[in-house]
């Protein structure tokens, strides 16, 4: 990852909110459970698009949610 991308990733993360970004890791840690749908697509919308592995964490956070 560039430098140029690292500060967007960065920005965009911090722009989440810290009540977001604990979704984000529970996203990350395969907790899904007490996901909020609305988070979950404010991280989708905003995190998507900068690893791979992220972009994978969440599709399968939103298969786990709309399979519950």
């Amino acid at each position: 990852m560039e430098l140029d991308e690292l500060m967007k990733f960065a920005r965009a993360y911090r722009d989440l909110g810290w009540a977001v970004q604990a979704q984000v890791d529970m996203i990350v840690n395969g907790d899904c459970d007490d996901i909020n749908p609305n988070a979950l697509a404010e991280i989708s919308r905003t995190m998507r698009g900068y690893n791979d592995d992220l972009d994978a964490a969440i599709d399968a956070a939103k298969a786990e949610t709309a399979t519950a």
